[in-house]
């Protein structure tokens, strides 16, 4: 990895769909789907509980009071999020400061936002220095681990390609470009 390679732009929020990508997968060499989309990503799968769901499940829709205080407006939890593949590109956004640095949380200033009730408004880092990249919990209230390993708050740890991340109940692979490319192929 390089430096370049986490700068960009990030266009969307908080997740997207891998519809996005899918077709510059097929028809783009390696090269030029890094240099369009980016060389760093968050991946998600879709969850087991989705591809359980049954549609003869008799439900019923109870009205009660809504809990105090309301979650911020605006928040992608629910079916509709976990039900599918979705990507988050691996870059600083333009104007935010410290460039070592890519924030993660649900506030709407971060680097790579994840509107999701359970993601601390800044939740992590990824500390870039060199090729490497480390990945630092900023005291959030559900936790950030990798490969099954709970981060302590505040300590930087080394995070490379194919790691299984957690941001609380989030759960993401780090690929690099040729790597989503080559999942995209396979799907």
């Amino acid at each position: 990895m390089h430096e370049g390679a986490f700068v960009g732009v990030s266009s969307r929020w908080p997740m997207d769909h891998v519809k996005l990508y899918s077709a510059d997968a097929f028809k783009l060499p390696a090269p030029e789907f890094i240099a369009k989309h980016g060389n760093l990503f968050l991946v998600k799968a879709p969850s087991l509980a989705d591809a359980q769901w049954d549609e003869g499940i008799h439900y019923e829709t109870v009205f009660v009071a809504a809990p105090k205080p309301m979650p911020e407006e605006g928040l992608e939890d629910g079916a509709a999020f976990d039900a599918s593949w979705r990507v988050a590109p691996v870059r600083k956004r333009p104007g935010n400061p410290f460039p070592d640095r890519i924030s993660i949380g649900r506030a709407r200033n971060c680097d790579i936002v994840l509107r999701l009730s359970y993601i601390s408004k800044l939740h992590a880092h990824f500390l870039v220095s060199g090729p490497s990249l480390r990945l630092c919990d900023q005291r959030s209230a559900n936790g950030t681990a990798i490969n099954g390993t709970a981060l302590r708050a505040g300590r930087p740890t080394r995070v490379g390609l194919g790691d299984k991340i957690e941001f609380g109940s989030l759960k993401v692979q780090l690929l690099d470009g040729a790597g989503l490319q080559k999942m995209l192929r396979e799907l």
